[in-house]
């Protein structure tokens, strides 16, 4: 099974965190990505990550963060340091920003590939925005010419699911 999960207040206690820095009077730094010369992540998260994440295949799990503008100029700063930082990106598969709501990303983050047209059109009606790809492996079946059926995209082999991912 795939994971797509959040890390503040999933993963990582923000308000202990925020509540920590100022108690320590560093307010000041708090939204900034200097914060995590002075604190490290590790000592906010979650008694259960750790053990869960270390239980679990690398390759499904995935972290989505949110980048929020609103705290300041810094922010983008801030959380990607975080996350760098965290040593989550040698437990993970991936860890991917959006600022704004999640749901298209997480939506993209999802590849499905199968050679029955009825199953890609299944998938792209419960996950509208994800990857949908028809596995035709005998050309002969549809000929190479024919990109797209249904609107979904036709492929021959893997690598040309990778080619198409990576065009986006």
């Amino acid at each position: 099974m795939k994971y797509i999960l959040d890390f503040d207040r999933t993963l990582f206690n923000s308000p202990s965190f925020v509540k920590r820095v100022e108690m320590d009077g560093r307010r000041d730094v708090l939204i900034t990505p200097q914060v995590w010369q002075t604190y490290k992540v590790q000592d906010f998260l979650y008694d259960d990550v750790l053990t869960w994440f270390n239980n679990k295949d690398k390759d499904n799990l995935y972290i989505l963060t949110a980048i929020s503008p609103q705290l300041g100029n810094q922010s983008e700063a801030f959380q990607r340091e975080k996350l760098r930082s965290s040593g989550f990106g040698n437990l993970v598969s991936g860890i991917h920003f959006v600022v704004g709501e999640k749901g298209e990303k997480a939506a993209e983050m999802t590849v499905f590939v199968d050679d029955k047209i009825e199953q890609c059109l299944s998938v792209k009606n419960y996950l509208p925005n994800s990857f949908c790809f028809l596995m035709v492996r005998n050309r002969e079946l549809i000929g190479s010419a024919i990109k797209e059926v249904r609107g979904i995209k036709v492929v021959h082999n893997l690598n040309e699911v990778d080619a198409i991912i990576d065009s986006i």
